[in-house]
């Protein structure tokens, strides 16, 4: 697992976020690529116009809930699904 501490992220730099855990790091216009390896960890960091880049099948995934989302009655579904405290999966 790739571990970042203390690091600034600027403009320009785009830094995988899978299997990556990032301690007291500033993300400030950067761009965090998010493939559906295992999930990026934050602890302690703080975002400034964070960009989020989905590729493969964190992608294909995201891209399914928008199809759901885009139907007439799928609107208490895609809203259960994130509501606060539901995880799937697990």
């Amino acid at each position: 697992m790739t571990e970042y501490r203390d690091r600034t992220f600027n403009p320009g730099e785009t830094v995988d976020g899978d299997n990556t855990n990032f301690f007291n790091c500033t993300f400030n216009s950067a761009t965090v690529r998010y493939s559906g390896g295992d999930f990026p960890y934050f602890e302690g960091c703080h975002f400034e116009n964070l960009t989020w880049y989905f590729d493969g099948p964190a992608l294909r995934t995201i891209q399914l809930l928008q199809t759901i989302a885009d139907k007439d009655d799928s609107g208490r579904f895609i809203g259960d699904m994130f509501a606060k405290g539901m995880l799937y999966g697990q």
